[in-house]
């Protein structure tokens, strides 16, 4: 592997590299699209990340969904800080059993080597939230109780979408049957899949809560809305960390390690952080994101040849955002590098 080139400090009096990704249109996806299939299958097994033009949905309006979702999350946001600490859980063995979580800002390590993670992040998790009985309210705060059908929809929603890009990615790479793609995210059989808001403190040099850490996404499809920037990718051919913009009515999504996994390491699950967005000052970071994940009890062979159980592999990964002394080369799937952000950039 190429040795890497943390290009922050050099790029520091220029604006920020920024990259160009494919663009999927949600309505091609949905209607088996042939040149849409093969555009999707070029980005996934590149870079393995594309927007997803969301606004020519044939079904239902996407954006409206996601915006609903924000308006709830800023709204318990806003309550005070010793309300949103009851609802807390750190580990991911309590947080997949449960229909809601809240984490506090600072609890992991963040974008900047030896500081705190810059966001706080609610998680509603699909499984555990449909066991709970309609009638019945689910342990949680109050304005997520009332707004639980919108929750449900639009993990529902997003969720199909998601299923598309699997369906459509088996197609392309002839994989059928048990060995399908599809064959690990059926909808019957229980999931670790959940909906997030994540949101990012404002940044001012030598803030100690900074981004969030650089990692590969743990499970299959990772779709996120938001209409401020400071997400990067690692190129890995031009060894650059880059900004991908946002854009109105487009969801960036990726691939996650299972997906690599079970492609047989031919889609790409690639290294990405969220660290301040310099030119864009002054605005709060929301981020949601509807994260599809397979079967819990799907096997898969990971980059090192050893075998896995999806299940396992979840709570390793996880377990290691939150340890003080955690394994970069394990949440990032990477051996020897350096990809902090350079903090020093912005601040001269």
């Amino acid at each position: 592997m190429a040795p890497h080139l943390d290009n922050d400090a050099a790029t520091a009096n220029r604006a920020p590299a920024e990259i160009k990704l494919v663009t999927i249109s949600a309505a091609n996806l949905l209607n088996g699209d042939k040149q849409t299939q093969d555009d999707l299958l070029d980005a996934c097994t590149s870079l393995g990340f594309f927007y997803l033009d969301c606004r020519d949905h044939p079904f239902q309006p996407t954006m409206s969904l996601v915006d609903k979702v924000s308006a709830m999350a800023l709204e318990f946001y806003d309550l005070p800080l010793a309300s949103k600490e009851q609802w807390t859980k750190l580990s991911f063995d309590e947080v997949k059993v449960v229909p809601f979580a809240y984490k506090p800002v600072g609890k992991q390590e963040g974008a900047v080597k030896g500081k705190k993670d810059g966001w706080e992040g609610i998680i509603m998790m699909e499984a555990p939230m449909a066991q709970v009985p309609p009638i019945s309210p689910f342990p949680g705060p109050k304005v997520l109780q009332d707004s639980r059908s919108l929750i449900q929809e639009t993990q529902s929603h997003l969720g199909q979408l998601s299923r598309a890009m699997v369906e459509s990615l088996s197609r392309s790479l002839g994989m059928a049957g048990s060995r399908s793609l599809t064959h690990y995210h059926q909808t019957d059989i229980s999931a670790p899949s959940d909906l997030e808001v994540l949101k990012y403190l404002p940044y001012t040099p030598g803030s100690e809560n900074v981004g969030h850490i650089p990692h590969t996404d743990l499970g299959s499809i990772s779709m996120v809305f938001s209409e401020v920037g400071g997400l990067q990718v690692f190129h890995p051919i031009q060894e650059e960390w880059m900004f991908v913009p946002p854009k109105p009515g487009h969801a960036v999504c990726n691939i996650g390690d299972s997906m690599e996994f079970f492609s047989g390491n031919v889609l790409r699950s690639s290294l990405h952080r969220v660290v301040p967005y310099t030119q864009d000052p002054g605005r709060t970071k929301l981020s949601i994101i509807h994260f599809l994940r397979p079967n819990g009890d799907t096997e898969f062979t990971g980059a090192d040849g050893q075998q896995w159980k999806v299940s396992d592999w979840n709570t390793m990964k996880h377990k290691q955002f939150y340890e003080r002394q955690h394994r970069l080369d394990i949440v990032t799937r990477r051996e020897g590098q350096n990809d902090f952000w350079q903090e020093k950039a912005v601040a001269a």
